[in-house]
């Protein structure tokens, strides 16, 4: 394996290690049309937080 490869390799696995894992807030609403939606930003009344579990 050459150099450049492992400094590569070195950079990508050191970067995927220190990535950090955001939870966000995540909300469910149904607009006037009936239909479910989901974001992080709700302006409905209606819109209620969930929790997402990890598998």
């Amino acid at each position: 394996m050459n150099l450049n490869k492992l400094v590569f390799y070195f950079f990508f696995i050191l970067a995927t290690i220190l990535t950090p894992v955001y939870a966000e807030t995540v909300y469910k609403w149904i607009d006037e049309d009936g239909q479910v939606n989901y974001g992080s930003r709700s302006d409905k009344e209606n819109a209620k937080k969930i929790e997402i579990k990890n598998r």
